[in-house]
């Protein structure tokens, strides 16, 4: 048999899917290394929802944002602000004196009540 009779049964059977939604990341490790992840679903909710996720793990390994990496971004609905101390995601919310930006944290003396605001208290 011929590897021409062969060439378009094989190539027919092969299919790469490219997920409609994906996200990359440029982080650096503790040694100092510049490592790209890229994340993929299906859906762009999930993708945000991964991305947080792994900035969130990455941070607690010691690891930083890379060079050039965003403050905040524009998202499809609405923008994400990166917090400067903990370098993970912050989450827009309503309070009673208005709109303010925080996300969840470990209750130390630095932060009681386990929420950060992104500043530096002295």
């Amino acid at each position: 048999m011929s590897t021409e009779a062969v060439r378009p049964a094989i190539e027919s059977e092969i299919t790469f899917n490219e997920a409609p939604a994906s996200a990359n990341l440029r982080m650096r490790s503790p040694d100092g290394v510049v490592v790209q992840f890229t994340i993929r679903d299906a859906k762009l909710s999930t993708v945000f929802e991964r991305v947080k996720t792994t900035i969130e793990y990455l941070s607690k390994q010691g690891w930083k944002p890379a060079d050039g990496m965003a403050k905040s971004v524009a998202a499809g609905d609405g923008e994400v602000k990166m917090c400067p101390i903990h370098n993970v995601p912050m989450e827009r919310r309503e309070g009673k004196y208005g709109a303010y930006w925080s996300h969840k944290v470990e209750e130390t003396p630095a932060f009681p009540k386990g929420w950060c605001n992104g500043k530096v208290k002295s």
